[in-house]
């Protein structure tokens, strides 16, 4: 289990105090759960998630995972993930993630990871990193991260100027990742892109928790459906109806039939 307790942040300042982030957060969250973090820009989500994962001291507060430091447990995908890469090639740059684990097979190990992400051997192991589209660094940064085999995996806007193709790339990804019984946080502005896959959804609003809920419990309470695009009013509306999201097929004839009557 994943434990927040009275969390607060302020970063540093030359000229003036302390510019305060995060006010007394706290939250607890089981394994197997993935938790998507939201807010408005600047409310505190991207320092959350680099406190969780060990990369910011708090100012007071603790954490804790399964009762223990939350260093050395947590690894974190950025926004823009071409500014962590330091190695040639692609290969070279998710073994060296293997150095910190002592793999029996590192190559099955290699190969598993790269399916699991989408990438082809041949096609992706020789290549530079920043040679490649955004979509395909972000995969090959997951892939990374999925080398290190940490409890708790932090992604801070996964799905950032993606397109649909690219969306469902790291949808498969976070899938996976959530049959491993794993925690994961994803920060996103957009929440319909990972909602289905969520078991909790949290807000932050100028650096404090607005609210920390279940998926269902978002849904049917918190979500404000007059800001949502046509689409996204219809998952939500099925979802209110039928306590479960739908498919494409029943979206599309959800929309076609009762939504339109």
């Amino acid at each position: 289990m994943l434990k927040v307790k009275n969390l607060s942040f302020a970063y540093p300042s030359r000229r003036s105090k302390p510019v305060k982030v995060l006010s007394n957060i706290s939250f607890e969250v089981q394994e197997d759960s993935l938790v998507l973090l939201t807010g408005p820009t600047g409310s505190g989500k991207t320092t959350l998630l680099k406190l969780l994962c060990g990369l910011l001291r708090a100012e007071s507060g603790e954490i804790s995972l399964d009762d223990e430091n939350v260093e050395g447990h947590a690894t974190m995908v950025f926004q823009s993930p071409e500014e962590s890469f330091f190695n040639a090639t692609v290969r070279e740059e998710i073994l060296f993630a293997f150095k910190e684990r002592r793999y029996p097979h590192v190559e099955d190990r290699y190969r598993n990871i790269l399916k699991t992400c989408g990438l082809d051997d041949e096609k992706y192991s020789s290549r530079s990193p920043l040679s490649l589209s955004g979509g395909e660094q972000r995969r090959v940064a997951f892939a990374s991260m999925l080398g290190l085999s940490k409890k708790l995996l932090l992604l801070d806007e996964p799905a950032a100027e993606l397109d649909e193709p690219g969306i469902e790339d790291i949808r498969k990804i976070v899938t996976s990742e959530r049959d491993t019984k794993r925690i994961l946080f994803i920060a996103t502005h957009h929440l319909i892109d990972f909602l289905d896959l969520a078991t909790h959804v949290a807000a932050l609003e100028s650096g404090r928790l607005k609210y920390f809920v279940t998926t269902n419990e978002y849904i049917l309470e918190k979500v404000r459906v007059e800001d949502l695009g046509l689409r996204e009013k219809l998952i939500v509306h099925y979802y209110r109806n039928f306590g479960r999201f739908p498919g494409d097929e029943e979206l599309l004839s959800y929309w076609r039939g009762e939504f339109n009557c």
